[in-house]
């Protein structure tokens, strides 16, 4: 499944120091190349969004989906979001065996191997567990700022495995991190096969899709946890 040829001693001191590492080239390209394909063609999505703090999901669908963009125009909580998602665990749970490669990735994520790897990268002996969501973001689809803190799931990383093909810069889809005055310090372009690795909490966005963008931002993004 990894790149047999990464040093993850070497990224994990980056990690550790700056709380942050940046990953090109993190899946073996067959694999990478697969997940891209069931990403892209066979992932059951559900348009996700968030408004006056009720996570709520739907069928993907123009007319939901301007009903969403209409109640989030007007609602007044910052965190907000709306994207098309496919949550591994809770699809692992309801024995939901329509991806099978997800499932195997999600499987993969909570083994013994890769728990290895996440405890060596971040220097934290008591991550235990990693869970997972696929996500399609479209023009229109965004994600606001938020830290990742949730005391109760106990998250200490957050992670994002990227698998969008074709993307540019200038189409969005960016994942930015802030400063407390809301001032963005960097941002990151979804690029192919590429892994990010951050400490919770780390204020961050995905800037909004644009119209001209093409091709959809496919990612799979989760949290290390105790």
């Amino acid at each position: 499944m990894l790149n047999d040829s990464i040093s993850w001693s070497d990224f994990g001191r980056t990690l550790q120091q700056y709380g942050l590492v940046d990953i090109p080239n993190v899946l073996i390209p067959e694999r990478a190349n697969a997940l891209y394909r069931v990403l892209a063609d066979q992932t059951p999505y559900r348009l996700a969004y968030r408004i006056d703090g009720q996570d709520l999901e739907t069928d993907v669908d123009a007319i939901a989906e301007q009903h969403a963009l209409q109640s989030l125009s007007t609602s007044q909580q910052r965190f907000t979001y709306l994207y098309d998602g496919y949550h591994l665990v809770k699809a692992h749970l309801a024995n939901d065996r329509r991806v099978p490669l997800l499932r195997e990735l999600l499987e993969y994520f909570n083994s013994p191997a890769f728990l290895g790897v996440a405890r060596t990268m971040t220097g934290d002996a008591a991550i235990r567990r990693v869970d997972a969501q696929a996500t399609r973001y479209r023009p229109g689809h965004f994600l606001r700022t938020h830290n990742d803190v949730l005391e109760e799931e106990r998250r200490r990383f957050a992670y994002v495995l990227y698998l969008t093909q074709g993307w540019q810069s200038d189409f969005g889809g960016l994942l930015a991190f802030t400063d407390e005055r809301d001032d963005v310090q960097y941002a990151i372009k979804p690029t192919f096969n590429r892994l990010l690795i951050f400490r919770v909490p780390h204020l961050h966005h995905v800037t909004a899709v644009g119209a001209m963008a093409n091709v959809p931002r496919l990612a799979i993004s989760g949290w290390f946890s105790h």
